[in-house]
């Protein structure tokens, strides 16, 4: 495989040791990618969790949600805290379903 780089608008073939640390460079990318997709969608996670912190806090009166509902945001909470167990490949977690908010 031949690769080359770009010196001041001029395309040159690079030497084997820049192509080596090239492609140590592009696996190590591509060895990430599982980290990088987990910790994106752990930050949206967190945002969802965040979002619907206050239908847990013990002041939230029954004239504001009934325990029904209390529970499904319970639910709703618990699957997303539960989204990323089981999750091994960047596919996997790139085609996460996300639950749905209750009404």
């Amino acid at each position: 495989m031949v690769m080359y780089k770009n010196v001041n608008g001029i395309k040159v073939q690079m030497s084997s040791t820049e192509e080596t640390a090239r492609l140590a460079e592009e696996k190590a990318w591509n060895d990430g990618a599982f980290d990088r997709a987990l910790e994106e969608l752990r930050i949206k996670r967190n945002e969802l969790l965040a979002e619907s912190d206050w239908t847990q806090m013990m002041d939230i009166t029954d004239t504001r949600m009934d325990n029904l509902t209390k529970g499904k945001w319970q639910t709703y909470r618990e699957n997303l805290r539960d989204i990323t167990d089981g999750l091994t490949t960047e596919a996997e977690v790139k085609s996460v379903t996300w639950p749905t908010k209750p009404s």
